[in-house]
């Protein structure tokens, strides 16, 4: 199970994608009110665990499964709610009443206008259990270090005493002894005991183990003798350590340190051990701590990483503006950046497409940026640079390069266009958040300048797209372009109108653009799962157009070209003159250059018979004034 901490000012966008993350992982999540208590979500994960229903466990208070007081745990959600504590750990009952410990990481944040704690909880009791374990097998030792020297003592005093209970107690001595070595040999981390000079005196079954040797061949010998030169040289380096620390200052203080070998992470506790002679040797307890380390890092990774780019997230980079706003670190420049045409592309040719132009324009980004740069994803469609040490002309070289590389991509099938505003921190007393605001600003204006002309260049390769999973279409396009202009001077139509037709005429069909060339191209009849497919493409058409201003002028009446005269046509089941005019027009068009032309499930029919078809439609599929308007400019032509 993963853990992962989000910031306060995270948007909720950034909370949906990382709890998409962290479902992939398996880990359990909760988002807990702040003021009550109450669970407002558990994945899949949190309800397998803990046993309930979806329903009952949204329904309980996280004082419910938790074995604290609900005044305690007021207390615990208040730390959390104030930042000032944000690990716990817990006691949680499951619906079984088993208790298991659990790890908790809880942040403050706002989900859907609630204020939330955003929750990941951790299994942790076979870790508490072995850790507990490792703690008394610690204690033990240690007293078990001082009783050998004091039974030792004490058999010294009687050896000299009563030399006639010498065999008895020598006797006692080695039973306490093999007790003392199986307990210890049970124990799954290294213990060792060196004496003044280094050499073993004694080994536990692990650590003979982790030697590949038995423990005859470590007993009186030094590290050098059973291993490298490279291993012996790091273990004598912590062995130094206690000593050094004992002649120094005389005290017996514990040293522990985290080491790295073979790809593991060892914790080695070492303390010095007065021996029999009053000389003092070197006691340790070494214990295989790479699983925790592994996973702490996939947590740190995931609290500071964004899933779908890779790049730094929000929350690593504002704790990095925080970081280096310092004087030492001026001039600081941000840079902003927002991808355009995202929302379109995800419209038209769907998320996944647009999360490839995410990740598009984030390579592109890390071509540009220094090492020495901070580039974050901010959410959505949104990047920051922190440019430390970096002038405005400075920055704005960067941005030259990062226009350069984006007229690059133009020529494939999603072209990267970023709307890049640039600002820079110069005197200690200005307001780093200020320079972050103007940056943000100045990448809005040029957003709103680059926009329509990138949201065109979308629209036309989308169309491109669609003139090459549809042979026909580009013709078709043509074909009623010409009608509809023809139509519209014969029905008096105003230069406006007339504009919105023709543009009407090129973009009804752009939602097909979605759907899959071998249903476009199906030279049979399609199945009712293909029909729904192929119904489904006003909507996104309407959608695409709605994306760009330019094109938001025929949106409704994009949606609503497959509409029909009594009502039962589609999406909306629109009737009568709640059809935009436009619309009602263009059907008639489209209805016509479509029986008159063949397609590939179907002949072309003379226009004496698409005319009659037209005719019988009016009135149920047709405005019937249109319609007979139509019949007439065809059969005077």
């Amino acid at each position: 199970m993963i853990i992962i901490l989000l910031s306060s000012n995270v948007k909720s966008q950034t909370i949906n994608e990382m709890i998409d993350l962290i479902d992939k992982h398996g880990a359990m999540i909760f988002l807990i009110n702040q003021e009550n208590g109450e669970i407002i979500y558990a994945n899949e994960a949190a309800v397998n665990f803990y046993s309930y229903p979806e329903e009952e466990l949204l329904a309980m208070n996280i004082s419910d499964i938790n074995i604290l007081s609900p005044e305690e745990m007021a207390e615990k959600i208040e730390l959390a709610r104030s930042e000032q504590q944000n690990h716990f750990d817990f006691k949680h009952r499951l619906a079984s009443g088993e208790i298991r410990n659990i790890e908790v990481y809880s942040y403050p944040n706002n989900f859907n206008g609630t204020p939330v704690l955003f929750s990941i909880f951790n299994d942790v009791t076979a870790r508490v259990k072995a850790e507990a374990n490792n703690r008394r097998i610690r204690t033990y030792l240690y007293i078990s270090f001082g009783l050998i020297i004091l039974i030792l003592l004490v058999f010294s005093i009687l050896f000299y005493r009563k030399n006639r209970k010498l065999k008895s107690i020598k006797n006692e001595l080695e039973n306490f002894n093999k007790l003392y070595q199986t307990f210890i040999d049970a124990n799954d981390n290294l213990i060792y005991l060196k004496d003044n000079k280094m050499n073993y005196l004694f080994v536990n079954e692990a650590a003979a183990e982790f030697y590949n040797k038995s423990k005859k061949e470590i007993i009186g010998k030094n590290d050098y003798q059973i291993s490298n030169r490279e291993f012996a040289n790091l273990r004598r380096l912590t062995d130094d350590k206690v000593y050094h620390q004992l002649m120094v200052s005389s005290e017996n203080k514990i040293i522990v340190e985290e080491v790295e070998w073979n790809d593991k992470v060892y914790k080695v506790t070492k303390f010095p051990v007065e021996l029999l002679d009053g000389s003092y040797g070197v006691g340790a307890f070494i214990e295989d701590i790479t699983e925790r380390v592994e996973r702490e890092k996939q947590i740190k990774y995931l609290l500071y990483r964004d899933s779908l780019t890779e790049l730094y997230n929000r929350r690593f980079f504002e704790e990095e503006i925080k970081r280096l706003d310092t004087k030492r670190q001026l001039p600081i420049s941000i840079i902003m950046a927002d991808v355009n045409g995202l929302k379109l592309i995800n419209d038209s040719l769907g998320h996944e497409k647009g999360d490839q132009l995410l990740i598009k324009a984030a390579n592109l980004l890390k071509e540009v940026v220094r090492d020495e740069d901070i580039l974050a994803r901010q959410g959505g469609d949104e990047f920051a640079v922190l440019l430390p040490k970096t002038s405005n002309r400075e920055a704005q070289k960067i941005v030259l390069r990062i226009k350069r590389k984006c007229r690059e991509t133009e020529s494939e099938e999603v072209a990267v266009s970023i709307g890049i505003g640039v600002a820079t921190k110069t005197e200690p007393e200005q307001s780093i958040d200020q320079v972050l605001k103007e940056a943000d600003n100045e990448m809005y204006q040029n957003k709103l300048s680059e926009s329509r002309s990138t949201k065109s260049k979308i629209v036309q390769s989308l169309l491109n797209t669609l003139t090459a999973k549809s042979n026909e279409t580009k013709e078709h396009a043509v074909r009623m372009t010409k009608l509809a202009f023809d139509f519209g001077e014969k029905l008096g139509l105003s230069n406006s109108q007339q504009h919105r037709l023709s543009l009407l005429a090129t973009l009804h069909d752009i939602g097909k653009t979605t759907i899959p060339e071998e249903i476009l191209k199906k030279p049979g009849k399609l199945t009712d799962k293909e029909w729904e497919i192929i119904k489904d493409h006003p909507e996104r058409g309407y959608k695409i157009a709605s994306s760009s201003q330019e094109f938001a002028v025929v949106a409704d009446d994009i949606y609503a070209h497959h509409e029909r005269w009594d009502g039962s046509g589609y999406p909306g089941k629109l009737k009568g003159e709640n059809i935009p005019y436009l619309a009602r027009i263009i059907s008639i068009i489209d209805a016509y250059d479509v029986m008159t032309h063949k397609r590939s499930y179907k002949k072309a029919v003379p226009k004496d018979r698409a005319l009659e078809e037209i005719s019988d439609c009016a009135g149920s599929q047709f405005d019937p004034d249109l319609a007979a308007e139509f019949i007439n400019l065809i059969r005077t032509e």
